[in-house]
């Protein structure tokens, strides 16, 4: 760290860092050396123990339910207070892999104090992944016990990303996701949904090609990144990652609910990867709300229809194609016609106050919407 002040101190090229790589203990859940066995068997440290008293209606819901399932116990061993599991040796890991990581980022902090953080390896069970990482169950466990790291960041390479983001958005954690695949819409979500501070695909390098899929979606977020951190602030932007297990789902936001479901291609979509992954096969969106009856949609293989409170069907004002130069909003060509009708039944549309308009993006390249709507 006082290498990194004295080089790029007034650059600030570096803005964060990443403190040790994905803490734990493979295999085993618990050390066995004498001096472990001998502080598992000593009682939980008073430290922990009267944080987890005195923020008890705070905590991580299932962190807390392991606790009242063991007893709720005030004082006792690790045994004692998380009961006789696999999961009280994780959490005694947890607790001393935080206090060692703290006394690294806290001396790194005396030499040049950025911003410092810690990359979670994930799994979905006991022997997926390493003991004492910072696991959402841990979260609060490591958030006492190492308070020098600023965000506890998770690896996302699981397919439940959107459950993931979850997890670590809260318990005043905000969300970085610093290892993930190269899925764009897995960026969308992120941003849209969780405020994101960022999302770094591993071996970013290899789809950095302005042709790619990834990187056009960059390249959008990057055009209209105000808006999107003004509406993060205003709370006024969602966003919808679809595929073929998960086709459709409903957006409430300003003063309409919109019905999102997946649009057809404008082109093949790509074969899978090594790993099996197809991941750019997916639909996704950032909607931003703007005004009342305005909105922005961001996304590529979406379309939604949407309706209002109230008796009146809602239907499209105007519907622009557009792009961002230097931040600001830059209208396209007006769609209309066959462009904005997604359902053309309508006198039964009509029987439920729809009128069967809505937007359509279709696969490939992120694009950019601006909407207005009327009611009749």
């Amino acid at each position: 760290m006082r290498h990194i002040r004295e080089v790029d101190g007034d650059a600030h090229t570096v803005i964060m860092i990443q403190v040790e790589n994905e803490v734990g203990c493979p295999g085993a859940t618990r050390d066995q050396v004498p001096e472990a066995k001998t502080a598992f068997n000593a009682p939980v440290p008073r430290q922990l123990m009267d944080y987890m008293v005195k923020n008890k209606e705070n905590l991580v819901p299932e962190f807390r339910q392991y606790w009242e399932a063991a007893g709720g116990k005030t004082s006792g061993t690790w045994a004692d207070v998380f009961g006789g599991q696999p999961m009280a040796n994780e959490i005694f890991m947890a607790w001393y892999y935080a206090l060692y990581v703290d006394k690294v980022a806290k001396a790194g902090k005396a030499e040049y104090p950025l911003p410092m953080f810690i990359n979670v390896d994930l799994g979905e069970s006991i022997g997926q992944y390493s003991s004492g990482g910072a696991l959402p169950i841990q979260l609060n466990v490591w958030q006492q016990g190492a308070p020098g790291i600023d965000i506890i960041a998770p690896d996302i390479y699981l397919p439940n990303f959107a459950e993931w983001c979850a997890r670590y958005d809260r318990s005043g954690n905000p969300l970085w996701i610093p290892e993930t695949r190269g899925d764009a819409a897995n960026a969308f979500y992120a941003i849209g949904n969780h405020a994101a501070m960022g999302i770094s695909p591993f071996g970013i390098e290899r789809q950095a090609d302005a042709t790619t899929p990834l990187a056009q979606a960059y390249g959008l977020l990057a055009q209209a990144a105000p808006q999107i951190l003004e509406a993060q602030a205003k709370g006024t932007i969602k966003a919808v990652s679809l595929n073929s297990q998960h086709p459709t789902e409903t957006v409430q936001l300003g003063s309409y609910t919109l019905a999102f479901s997946m649009a057809r291609m404008r082109q093949p979509a790509p074969a899978p990867t090594a790993n099996g992954d197809n991941a750019q096969a997916s639909s996704y969106a950032i909607v931003i709300s703007t005004n009342p009856d305005e909105y922005v949609i961001l996304g590529s293989g979406v379309q939604a229809t949407f309706n209002g409170p109230g008796p009146s069907p809602a239907a499209v004002a105007m519907l622009e194609e557009g792009t961002y130069v230097d931040g600001r909003w830059v209208p396209g060509r007006r769609l209309n016609g066959d462009d904005i009708m997604l359902d053309y039944d309508a006198p039964n549309k009509a029987i439920k106050n729809e009128s069967g308009q809505g937007f359509r993006v279709a696969g490939g390249p992120p694009m950019a919407l601006h909407l207005q709507i009327y009611r009749y």
